[in-house]
């Protein structure tokens, strides 16, 4: 790696560290305005640019910097705010249909991303649609930041699956009694 790619790292850490600490300061807008120069298209310093412009009362800079972000990703700040939703649903442990549909609009839109998988299939289980949760548990598996949560849980429903099939075809050969037996 070369030293603008260090800076650029250096810098990305800063902003995203600063960020969680809702540090929206004069040292952020520095920060996101030079990463906004070095990378110009990505939309996610310009919005965060936006932010920081606003935070310290300049309106017009701000407007214009998240016009330049919703340019280059239209759907930037959709994805957002259902990142922020699915984050909120998955701390309170809430698998709903609202959070099945929250995880599965969010990997439409950023396939990319293996914890959107990975809550999507979580939600899926807990639907009881094994087959679904499962091949989203092995998209996670495949993203680009594998999840090693969603190759145990990958584990977890391909058991659960042969069970089911087992205690079908048990089922199918001998009926109820045939259950029973296996059972005990």
């Amino acid at each position: 790696m070369g030293r603008r790619d260090d800076d650029i790292g250096a810098l990305r850490r800063h902003s995203d560290s600063l960020l969680s600490e809702r540090d929206f300061g004069q040292i952020s807008v520095d920060i996101n305005r030079r990463l906004t120069v070095l990378l110009p298209t990505e939309a996610k310093y310009w919005f965060r640019l936006s932010l920081c412009l606003k935070a310290n009362d300049q309106p017009a800079e701000a407007r214009d910097a998240a016009e330049e972000g919703g340019r280059l990703d239209p759907q930037y700040l959709e994805r957002l705010e259902l990142k922020r939703r699915s984050d909120a649903l998955s701390e309170e442990g809430n698998f709903s249909a609202e959070a099945l549909q929250v995880n599965r609009s969010l990997t439409e839109l950023d396939p990319s991303r293996a914890v959107h998988w990975t809550r999507l299939g979580s939600c899926l289980e807990s639907a009881d649609k094994l087959e679904e949760a499962r091949d989203a548990f092995r998209r996670a598996t495949e993203a680009k930041s594998a999840s090693p949560v969603a190759a145990s849980k990958l584990e977890q429903i391909d058991k659960q699956l042969d069970v089911r099939r087992e205690i079908a075809a048990v089922f199918d050969r001998g009926g109820e009694e045939a259950l029973r037996k296996l059972i005990n």
